[in-house]
């Protein structure tokens, strides 16, 4: 599947989820998923360096813009850094 503006969120919230080797369904059975689960340091960086990379390609944007979405979407859908 080609990644476009479309399904970019949910791509890169699939993407998080593989990291912790949990999927958009175990969220969607785990109420608080939020708050319960946890991602290492290391993990999250890595998931950082795909963020950034895919959302400056995708959405043509330069690294500052490119990180002020990552910072969005780890504060409103990011797992938390143990």
């Amino acid at each position: 599947m080609k990644i476009n503006r479309d399904n970019l969120y949910h791509h890169l919230l699939e993407k998080q989820f593989t990291y912790i080797e949990k999927t958009s369904l175990d969220a969607a059975f785990e109420k608080d998923w939020m708050e319960k689960w946890t991602i290492s340091k290391e993990k999250h960086e890595e998931f950082k360096k795909y963020f950034l990379s895919l959302v400056k390609k995708t959405l043509k944007i330069n690294k500052t813009k490119a990180l002020s979405n990552f910072e969005w979407f780890i504060k409103n859908h990011g797992i938390n850094v143990k």
